[in-house]
């Protein structure tokens, strides 16, 4: 779920609306292009796995004014039954994501840049395992639709 989360998230920080700009860029609709993850042990690379996403197998984030995130899997062109469901909140450029998985309040914190209409979302995830140190670092890059 916290891969699908990451491949799905995250947001901005608001711009000056005398700029012209949006002045929250982060809103809206945004489709992955790519997802790109480093696999180490105690430090080590041991792999990498890299994902192009075409228009049938792709993740849908919505970032909603309210706060409220929502990621939906498409694969072969239909969504999965339950979307994930969240909210978040960003601080200065990253943003973190509140949810409950398995009964349990959780808070993901991943950096995001947007440039354009691409988001990026990076981040990484640690657990330790039978004395070994196990990280995953991962970026994720979406186009607003």
């Amino acid at each position: 779920m916290y891969l699908c989360l990451m491949v799905a998230l995250m947001p901005f920080v608001a711009c000056s609306s005398d700029d012209g700009e949006d002045p929250y860029p982060i809103e809206g609709t945004w489709i992955s292009l790519q997802s790109n993850t480093d696999y180490y042990e105690d430090g080590e690379k041991t792999s990498e796995y890299n994902v192009t996403y075409d228009e049938n197998n792709y993740y849908q984030i919505v970032f909603r004014v309210n706060g409220s995130v929502t990621t939906t899997e498409y694969i072969d062109g239909v969504a999965e039954e339950t979307p994930f469901e969240g909210t978040y909140l960003i601080e200065g450029n990253t943003i973190k994501i509140y949810y409950t998985e398995d009964q349990q309040n959780i808070i993901d914190t991943v950096s995001f840049s947007i440039n354009g209409n691409t988001l990026s979302i990076s981040g990484e995830e640690k657990e330790e395992y039978e004395g070994v140190l196990y990280k995953e670092v991962y970026t994720n890059t979406y186009e607003k639709q």
